[in-house]
């Protein structure tokens, strides 16, 4: 089937410097629609391109960089940030449980909206949470690492691990928009580069040559990464558009 998603960018990767690139997603039969905003210093513009004047719940980790979250919260109306502990392990249904209290706590209502400012465990808990409070808020995701960039942050698969069975309680939770900056990869270090990398991988050699040709014959990968960026996400979103649910 083909996909239905669009892109709108100049050619060259001289391009996230300045305009950014758009890739929406389009799927009229699920009515599932949302961009994935991509341009190098787009995290300064997130309150342009996320609707965040209201009360705002940012979902993040002790390994991401506080300054990112603060960029959400300085353009909600009231906000507040969760911080998780980095890594799988935060990915139950205790942290959930607590993140859901916390929300009552602070009176959110379904106007509200929860961001994910992080990684892969961020952005599942957040998405879940979001997902189930109050039948459902608005969700926006900024993935912070590689791995978040190029795969799991595009898609609305989120859950949490239970008795030792990863994603074995979920739901399915469509971003309202992904906002991608380069430029927080640079504090990564090389085994989280490597995780996205490998990703970014398999997705070349299952469904674009070029995408795996480009890392195959990288001379600097860190001069490449806003192009495979760019590639893994039109592999990526050409599966959503076309199987919003993954079946």
């Amino acid at each position: 089937m083909k996909s239905n998603w669009r892109e709108r960018m100049p050619k060259g990767a001289e391009a996230f410097e300045g305009a950014a690139m758009k890739i929406s997603i389009d799927s009229k039969q699920n009515d599932i629609a949302y961009d994935i905003t991509i341009r190098r210093g787009c995290l300064d513009d997130i309150g342009s391109l996320f609707d965040l004047k209201r009360k705002v719940l940012v979902v993040t980790d002790d390994g991401v960089p506080p300054e990112y979250a603060r960029k959400a919260l300085s353009q909600s109306s009231s906000g507040y940030a969760y911080v998780i502990r980095q890594g799988e392990a935060s990915k139950n249904l205790d942290n959930y449980s607590e993140m859901l209290g916390f929300m009552l706590e602070k009176k959110f209502t379904r106007k509200d909206a929860v961001v994910a400012v992080g990684g892969g465990v961020a952005g599942d808990l957040a998405a879940f949470a979001a997902a189930s409070y109050m039948r459902g808020v608005d969700f926006y995701n900024v993935p912070t690492t590689l791995l978040s960039q190029v795969d799991s942050s595009i898609g609305g698969k989120c859950g949490v691990d239970f008795k030792g069975v990863k994603n074995s309680i979920g739901a399915f939770k469509f971003p309202s928009a992904v906002l991608i900056d380069p430029n927080v990869l640079s504090t990564l270090d090389g085994r989280q580069l490597s995780a996205g990398l490998a990703e970014a991988i398999k997705m070349g050699l299952t469904s674009d040559g070029e995408l795996f040709a480009l890392i195959e014959g990288s001379e600097n990968i860190s001069n490449d990464l806003d192009d495979i960026i760019v590639r893994s996400l039109r592999v990526k979103a050409d599966v959503v558009a076309s199987d919003p649910f993954e079946m």
